[in-house]
């Protein structure tokens, strides 16, 4: 009893492009959590919009007593409010640490404190040195990060001033801080000294202080820990969201575009005639979708390894996340790798390089990777087992995680006993998972019985398909409910039910009436056999003898016929090349009745 349909068992290879990156809760109960970074302990300190500097310890667990309060000095609300946070490179030494806020005027101020003598948990309030005050025309776009670079420097990111379309065009006005990036010597003089490498010290016509030009809003820059790299995530007008890259090599004065060019779109070019630095990355804006770019850290941390290397920042508007990486050929790539159901306003690094991000309805999040959640498994059962056989069917598919997978127990998938199966589906980096499924009891149909009426057979039922075989081999072409038996033998007939199982009838012995040779016919040869298309017939007789020749199919439908007188010996061509490829057999009868047949193939 064979089940006549087959299956393909198929075990698709499927990565996805996604990445396994997932935000996990580090710590809660912040307002406005808007900056998050490192001492260089295991400490992280939280910067909170309305003027508080709050501390996660090593436990993860959130002191009660802020750091650094200042909200009384701040302006906060919108974009304005304690925007950046930097620790001196020797803070475990002099205790130097720098904010940066808007304040009670709105106007931007970078003043560096100093920690408490009593207790590292605390700062001291009285301690405040200011560093530099910038004037601001609006109340939005005052950048705000600070950081040190690697090489000791302290970088601010400044806006451009606010207001839409940067109408005075501070960016590319050199004699303003608005719209730079600038680089201040805090380890000289008080309150700062020029750097003696900043790129205009010897141009009259551009401030000193400025390291780079033409930033709308420089929300959020970082150095790359391990290459001294610095990315910026730049703040679009209603085009485009822009990530610049500025090589650790760079001596500094690029002009990033704006207001000229929104990330590499001409904006306005009005009395624009500079060289232009274009981003690295550039993110179309969108309904619904980016609009305020967050930028990010190149992770260096030792946890995930999968993520080293990776630059990986946010878009506050649509909750996407995105990763850029080296294409190999000195540029870059990067890809959306998915939405968050968070607000990111800043991502800071610990001091072991791991990467954490601020959430701004109040969380800290690490950034971690789960190589297995991208790793997922399904089988489908493509077919149940016939009764008695082994022929069901399962297909299994694996989605994601590392190629290739292995299955164990190891089976033959398209020939499963029925019964139930766990299988454990494992790929290359040693993510598993385990599936379980059943494969049914197929019922097989009725056994056919053969009605045999002279040398015509039947059966009777309604099957979806027949094959009758001739001593246990299937006779080609013979596929439908009736069969006209051209010589005498056994006969079986196959038949298969709507759900693919088979029955096989009991065997039948049928006997041609009419079959032995008339005694005047000495020789009959039919040439060659299988013909393509024609057909030699050879007679020999003892007398002159008349006989009628017909040519049927299976089914016995005559499809060639013809008279031939034949006296001693002869040959006859039959044309048949009208006949489709298949299985006929040859008659040939006398006047008396008597009839021989012959089995011929095309």
């Amino acid at each position: 009893m064979k089940k006549l349909l087959t299956f393909t068992f198929s075990l698709f290879f499927i990565l996805l492009q996604s990445q396994s990156l997932e935000l996990v809760p580090y710590a809660t109960g912040f307002t406005s959590a808007i900056d998050v970074t490192h001492a260089g302990d295991d400490r992280l300190f939280v910067v909170e919009q309305s003027g508080r500097i709050k501390i996660i310890d090593g436990t993860g667990t959130v002191l009660a007593t802020p750091f650094l309060d200042i909200s009384s000095l701040t302006n906060s609300g919108g974009e304005r409010g304690l925007l950046g946070l930097a620790f001196h490179p020797d803070y475990a030494n002099n205790g130097y640490f720098f904010v940066n806020y808007t304040d009670l005027s709105g106007e931007t101020r970078v003043v560096r404190y100093s920690r408490s003598m009593d207790d590292p948990n605390i700062a001291d309030p009285n301690s405040d040195m200011e560093v530099i005050m910038i004037d601001q025309t609006q109340g939005n776009h005052n950048g705000g990060c600070i950081k040190f670079g690697p090489d000791g420097y302290l970088y601010i990111g400044m806006g451009d001033g606010g207001g839409g379309g940067d109408q005075p065009n501070n960016s590319q006005n050199t004699g303003l801080l608005l719209g730079k990036m600038l680089r201040l010597d805090v380890d000289g003089e008080t309150p700062y000294e020029i750097p003696a490498d900043n790129p205009f010290v010897d141009d009259v016509d551009v401030l000193d202080e400025i390291w780079a030009i033409g930033l709308r809003n420089p929300w959020r820059f970082s150095f790359d820990r391990e290459t001294g790299d610095m990315w910026i995530g730049d703040v679009g007008q209603n085009a485009y969201e822009e990530i610049d890259f500025q090589p650790a090599d760079s001596p500094g004065g690029e002009n990033y575009g704006w207001r000229c060019y929104e990330a590499d779109s001409p904006y306005n070019l009005s009395g624009c005639d500079g060289d232009y630095v274009f981003p690295a990355y550039t993110i179309p804006q969108t309904p619904g979708g980016p609009c305020s770019i967050t930028g990010g850290f190149v992770y260096r941390g030792t946890e995930f390894p999968e993520l080293i290397g990776k630059y990986i920042f946010a878009d506050f508007c649509s909750r996407d996340f995105f990763m850029i990486e080296p294409d190999g050929d000195g540029g870059w790539i990067g890809e959306l790798i998915g939405e968050y159901p968070y607000s990111i306003t800043s991502f800071g690094e610990g001091a072991d390089g791991e990467l954490y991000c601020t959430h701004y309805g109040g969380q800290v999040l690490q950034v971690t990777y789960d190589a297995c959640s991208s790793f997922s498994t399904s089988v489908e059962v493509t077919s149940g087992a016939c009764a008695g056989e082994t022929n069901g069917s399962a297909s299994i598919v694996a989605n994601g995680g590392n190629p290739p997978y292995t299955i164990t127990p190891s089976l033959d998938y398209d020939n499963l006993a029925a019964g139930e199966y766990t299988l454990t589906i494992s790929d290359d980096g040693g993510c598993s998972v385990q599936e379980s499924f059943f494969i049914s009891t197929l019922p097989l149909p009725e056994e056919p019985m053969v009605l045999v009426d002279g040398n015509t057979l039947s059966v009777a039922g309604d099957f979806t398909t027949y094959q009758w075989l001739f001593g246990g081999v299937a006779i080609e072409g013979a596929t439908s409910n009736t069969y006209l038996a051209a010589e005498s033998g056994d006969y079986s007939l196959i038949v298969t039910g709507g759900n693919g199982c088979s029955n096989t009838s009991p065997v039948v012995n049928v006997m041609i009436v009419g079959l032995d040779a008339p005694a005047s016919l000495q020789e009959l040869r039919l040439t060659p056999n299988p013909f393509t298309t024609e057909l030699k017939l050879s007679l020999a007789v003892t007398e002159a003898t008349n006989f009628q020749l017909g040519v049927f199919a299976l089914d016995g439908k005559l499809v060639y016929e013809r008279s031939i007188s034949a006296s001693g010996q002869m040959t006859e061509t039959l044309p048949l090349e009208h006949l489709p490829a298949g299985v006929y057999y040859l008659k040939l009868s006398n006047q008396e009745g008597e009839v021989i047949r012959k089995v011929v193939k095309q």
